[in-house]
């Protein structure tokens, strides 16, 4: 039930209701005044504009309801012009090709080229009306108008309800994040468990952008308004939350045999990390518990009193090194509980942070400003891109489908096309993914129509289930394609059973050319240009080590110049956040794809991890610098970094060498010796550069230690890149 519940407060929802009123009051108004091809041509244009109508501002809102309704008739026209004449399959072929092209210009536009090929496909369908083609457009145009003025009236209120929504189900997937984390420090290193930690980071990178795109630029139009205000410290809190959850603060695998006190220590650390991830959990509702930061600041006195006690305690030199580490990580979780009592304050209204923290000119520059002139669609022109093999691939398939329809006199075959357009995707893995949703969604949708229609309801209750169906299948179109089918599918059903008298005629023919239209997209995914994640893949990898490169250098820069974080830091740190969630999908691609077109899988998995755990010491290091004045020893990072710099270069271009050359090795190796020998001794030493013993030697062993970590990580990578490329 609180599933359910859930679903009908979603902004899906709320837009599913929407596209269903709109569209199916003047299919029913049409119905009962026996106008019914009126009603269906006025209902595709409320459709083809539902389809670009997408949360963001007014103006790219706009300009994409308009330009979808633009291309939609403009499509529907030339096929309704061009259907009975020699021409059709040239014509088809370019209009499917150049309405695909559109993609190259953002996800917006994807929609857009999808209203276009949907208007495309139903045109065929016209020829079974009587409606003249320039009426039927003038039908389209006002169905369109109409969905445009209700989307307008709605649209700040679905807005705010979108934005409300991914900020709670950023609450929701950071505390699974850190249970995950949690899971792991009891458990050890698991390659499943460490998969699903990637995953799960990856879905909360991607809210991260959405969240940026939406709320930096709704501030950048409302200047000093307090609720995007808030908004965007609530996202600010939320990025340097989850460098704080990246960061690897504890060797999980070194510390598996410690001290019976170190052990206990261990575990209510562990513990505090589930306190976090509940009072995230809490927070999703945007309604403050007010005893979550009490229960917080509980969790964390109970560690911090044994780390007092253990430390005056004598222990051997392997038990204080792991009081160290452990004392480390709890400071990293005492700035966890900082991040998260910022949250909640923001959330009250009671946080007044510095001004300059929301400078316009600083946002603007997190945003990915993307080029909408020609020079981008002829940039794609080419093989080279995934774009123009995927719509060079769904015209070739568009066209082979009309002439094997018309050849074997497929009724109602623009089904058929539907189907290929939905289902073919750029890649192959995500092509097959979409058949299998399809086809399940499809006999789930029949067997539940089935079962309702064996009842036999009156026609109102046919009539409030279409409707509810229709809504509900726009409801999940972007969260659950397969629950979306089914409910496409009951919502035909039950529309066919209002108009014509044997409506399971009709569901047999559809059920048909679905199942054509997926096989076709299957076999068009693998046979006409294929894009393969191992052709793309070396792109992934170097792509990902240089971004963690740069954010390393940004961390060696804010500790030289001791400036704390500013935006150059934090775009690098962005672009690593990225790039790793890149480089983790297409490896995940890639396990979906035939056998025979993966390539060293294991290599490629950690090769993956690397990057991960480098990603995690720069955001260790990067938040240590953050947190304290550090150790008074550059020459430490100096070294470490003079290494590193050399050793991820060649590992970002190791597609120019057969192997990598042995001078990064060398240079990995001197690091790590000048490491060791300076901690010792300093470790030996008995002065200290104004800092207490016990506190210099927590902060010397955090820097060795993630310089010694990082360094050895990149002599795995190296010589990991160095098998894979064999």
């Amino acid at each position: 039930m609180k599933k359910i519940g859930e679903v009908l407060r979603s902004y899906n929802f709320s837009r599913g209701l929407l596209i269903s009123s709109a569209a199916f009051v003047p299919v029913m108004v049409a119905y009962l005044t026996d106008t019914i091809s009126y009603g269906s041509s006025f209902a595709l244009g409320v459709l083809i504009t539902a389809l670009s109508d997408i949360p963001g501002t007014g103006k790219y809102a706009n300009r994409g309801i308009l330009a979808a309704l633009i291309l939609g008739i403009f499509n529907y026209l030339i096929i309704q012009f061009t259907r009975d004449t020699l021409f059709v399959v040239p014509v088809l072929g370019i209009l499917v090709f150049s309405t695909a092209m559109i993609s190259v210009y953002g996800f917006r536009a994807s929609l857009i080229a999808f209203a276009g090929l949907g208007a495309l496909s139903v045109a065929f369908a016209g020829a079974a009306t009587s409606t003249p083609p320039l009426l039927a457009a003038a039908l389209i145009f006002s169905g369109g108008a109409w969905y445009f003025l209700l989307s307008l009236i709605f649209r700040n209120l679905g807005n705010r309800k979108y934005i409300r929504e991914q900020f709670s189900k950023c609450f929701l997937y950071t505390a699974d994040y850190l249970e995950q984390r949690k899971t792991l420090l009891e458990k050890g290193f698991d390659g499943e468990l460490y998969n699903e930690l990637l995953e799960k980071q990856n879905d909360i990178f991607d809210l991260h952008e959405v969240l940026r795109n939406q709320i930096i630029n709704k501030r950048l139009r409302s200047g000093k308004d307090t609720l995007a205000s808030r908004r965007l410290l609530l996202l600010i809190e939320f990025i340097d939350l989850m460098e704080l959850s990246v960061a690897n603060t504890l060797r999980i695998e070194q510390n598996q045999k410690i001290h019976p006190d170190l052990a206990i220590l261990k575990e209510e650390l562990t513990q505090t990390i589930g306190v976090f991830s509940k009072t995230m959990r809490n927070l999703s509702s945007l309604e403050i518990d007010s005893l979550s930061a009490r229960e917080i600041a509980g969790a964390l006195s109970a560690p911090r009193d044994r780390i007092v006690s253990l430390s005056k305690v004598t222990l051997n030199e392997k038990d204080r090194n792991d009081l160290l580490s452990l004392s480390n990580l709890l400071d990293y979780l005492e700035k966890l509980s900082q991040v998260i009592a910022n949250m909640e304050r923001i959330i009250k209204g009671t946080f007044n942070p510095d001004i300059k923290k929301l400078n316009k000119i600083e946002p603007q520059q997190f945003l990915n400003e993307r080029s909408y002139g020609f020079q981008e669609l002829w940039s794609q022109l080419s093989f080279d891109s995934p774009i123009f093999r995927h719509a060079l691939r769904l015209s070739i398939t568009i066209m082979v489908a009309y002439l094997l329809c018309n050849y074997f006199s497929v009724p109602q075959f623009y089904w058929v096309f539907i189907t290929i357009i939905v289902i073919l995707r750029p890649g192959y893995a995500l092509t097959k993914q979409r058949s299998r949703q399809r086809t399940v969604g499809t006999l789930i949708g029949l067997f539940a129509a089935g079962v309702v229609l064996m009842t036999k309801p009156p026609v109102a209750v046919i009539a409030v289930l279409t409707y509810l169906s229709f809504a509900l299948a726009f409801t999940f179109t972007q969260e659950n394609y397969k629950i979306s089918s089914a409910y496409i599918t009951l919502s035909i059903v039950f529309l066919y059973t209002l108009l014509i008298p044997e409506p399971f005629k009709v569901v047999e023919l559809r059920l048909i050319d679905s199942l054509i239209g997926i096989a076709m997209a299957v076999t068009a995914s693998y046979l006409l240009f294929p894009i393969w994640e191992k052709d793309h893949i070396d792109n992934l990898i170097k792509s990902s080590i240089r971004a963690n490169l740069d954010y390393l250098n940004e961390v060696h820069r804010i500790y030289r110049e001791n400036t704390g974080t500013d935006t150059r830091y934090k775009l690098a740190r962005k672009k690593a956040f990225i790039e790793i969630s890149r480089l983790h999908s297409g490896f995940q691609r890639m396990t979906q794809e035939p056998e025979n077109r993966q390539t060293k899988l294991t290599e490629l998995f950690e090769i993956v991890a690397i990057n991960q755990t480098t990603l995690s010491s720069a955001a260790s290091l990067g938040t240590y610098f953050q947190m304290s004045k550090g150790v008074a020893a550059p020459v430490l990072m100096d070294v470490g970094m003079n290494a590193l710099n050399e050793a991820l270069a060649c590992a970002s271009a190791f597609t120019d060498y057969e192997s990598i050359p042995l001078s990064a090795e060398t240079e990995i190796k001197e690091a790590r010796e000048y490491l060791r020998n300076y901690k010792a001794k300093m470790s030996n030493t008995t002065e200290f550069p104004g800092e207490k013993p016990l506190a210099y030697q927590k902060d010397l062993r955090l820097l060795t230690n993630q310089l010694d970590w990082l360094l050895s990580q990149s002599s795995r990578l190296l010589k990991t890149i160095n098998t894979y490329k064999k």
